[in-house]
């Protein structure tokens, strides 16, 4: 049964009555999208009370601030790995540059030097040679000291030292009979042995003497005081010296060693000096100690 509209029903003020209308005059497609369009207009009207996450506006961070955090980020890794959680890494697993350097070198064409001694110590400024010229003139040179007409000492070791010959690296080797010393019997010794002089006694000895007494330069109130000494592996030889640990040595024949730059110029005055006077500060009293040369003379004393 259809039900015809009139524009009587229309112009009524009977809503449902108007309704019923409007239905009757528009067709039943017609119906349908208005009602589709009627859902959703409530749909936004009912999600429009509904909070929602509020996603924000994104903020630009300015690229000064990026660097920043990344600087910082740095930072705090730097720290993290100053702390050294897996330990330091030893200094002696480092590769030594000299050695690496001073393999298999030409040897140096100067054939009038020799070399008599050596002392290499913990730090390679500290080592020491002692060269002779052609005259048998012995002399203690340190590293970077001319040894020869443009020739400076370079590097030292155990036998043999690194000249730096105008920027040409050489080998001055130890002679093997100072190299190889062989021990000596009471009947090979002469009394020529008793009359050596303490610079040369130590010249022989001067790598030995090192296993021996270890000195320390000590300062007090900024200024240098003398030489701390110590025993090194052979305590016994050192307290053959008449020495104790912790002995204070100010001076060697009244010359005193409160400069360290006189130190090699205090030795090299001894000359033939076959003994000498140590002056030694001990629990605060001053001791006078007189050491000969068949004292520091290491070859003789293990024969005797």
């Amino acid at each position: 049964m259809t039900t015809k509209a009139k524009w009587s029903d229309l112009l009524s003020g009977d809503s449902s009555r108007t309704l019923a209308a409007v239905n009757g005059l528009l067709p039943a497609w017609v119906s349908l999208v208005i009602v589709v369009l009627i859902g959703w207009q409530l749909a936004k009207i009912i999600w429009s009370f509904v909070p929602g996450t509020d996603v924000g506006t994104p903020v630009i961070v300015p690229l000064g601030q990026n660097t920043a955090v990344a600087m910082n980020d740095s930072a705090h890794v730097q720290s993290i790995a100053n702390v050294h959680i897996f330990g330091e890494a030893d200094a002696a697993d480092e590769p030594i540059l000299v050695a690496a350097e001073t393999d298999n070198l030409p040897d140096t064409d100067l054939q009038n030097l020799t070399l008599k001694g050596t002392y290499t110590a913990e730090s390679a400024d500290m080592s020491i040679a002692i060269i002779a010229d052609g005259n048998n003139k012995e002399d203690i040179f340190s590293i970077g000291e001319t040894v020869a007409s443009g020739a400076t000492l370079h590097a030292v070791h155990v036998d043999r030292v690194v000249l730096n010959e105008r920027g040409e690296l050489t080998n001055l080797a130890m002679p093997r009979e100072y190299a190889k010393t062989t021990p000596r019997t009471s009947a090979r010794r002469t009394p020529t042995v008793r009359t050596q002089s303490i610079q040369s006694v130590v010249a022989k000895n001067v790598s030995r003497l090192a296993d021996i007494i270890r000195p320390t330069p000590y300062f007090q109130n900024g200024q240098q005081q003398g030489y701390r000494v110590y025993p090194g592996r052979d305590r016994k030889k050192f307290a053959a010296l008449g020495l104790r640990p912790g002995d204070l040595i100010k001076q060697i024949d009244g010359q005193s060693l409160t400069d360290p730059t006189q130190a090699m110029q205090i030795f090299q005055s001894l000359g033939t000096a076959n003994q000498v006077s140590v002056t030694v500060e001990r629990n605060g009293i001053q001791q006078t100690l007189i050491l000969r040369t068949e004292q520091l003379d290491i070859g003789q004393a293990q024969t005797e």
